[in-house]
């Protein structure tokens, strides 16, 4: 699958869902775990709390620009 991390575009291989999630979203079905790309990710693509999305992923469009539905009334 192609994923975008930061600004780079990588191949994920395949996810492991850790034991004992730790998912800061795990309330909204949230699940931490490794991901296994096919080549490094650089440092400078910062992995290390970046979003990793999809390129088959659909595009939110929330009112005023918000950021988090949780604005939205």
């Amino acid at each position: 699958m192609t994923v975008t991390v930061g600004a780079t575009v990588h191949t994920l291989i395949v996810t492991t869902r850790d034991a004992a999630n730790v998912s800061s979203r795990a309330a909204l079905g949230g699940a931490s775990g490794p991901l296994t790309f096919s080549s490094a990710v650089s440092v400078a693509d910062p992995a290390l709390g970046a979003g990793v999305v999809s390129a088959v992923a659909p595009t939110i469009l929330r009112p005023n620009g918000l950021a988090l539905p949780i604005g939205i009334r």
